[in-house]
């Protein structure tokens, strides 16, 4: 009994960790495109944002581990592609 209590604290931790990342993520990205106005900058921080919620993601949910393989790869290309922009 007191395995099963402790699994649905564990579980419902694990869950509220997983929403205030996602709200954070979504607040932040929303400031960096609104305050932001150099298009490689704007990248660069949405691709650093992007790999750190995917490895957040990846480390409270191990069964999202293959989405923030995907967030991560997303979040390179986002840097790179944001790096060639930055100097125009």
């Amino acid at each position: 009994m007191e395995n099963m209590i402790l699994a649905e604290i564990t579980q419902g931790c694990v869950h509220n960790t997983f929403l205030i990342a996602a709200v954070i993520y979504l607040i932040c990205s929303a400031v960096i495109v609104c305050l932001i106005k150099n298009l490689g900058s704007k990248l660069i921080l949405l691709g650093s944002l992007t790999a750190t919620a995917g490895l957040v993601f990846a480390a409270t949910m191990p069964s999202v581990k293959v989405l923030a393989g995907l967030m991560v790869l997303a979040a390179f290309f986002l840097i790179f592609y944001g790096a060639t922009k930055y100097s125009q």
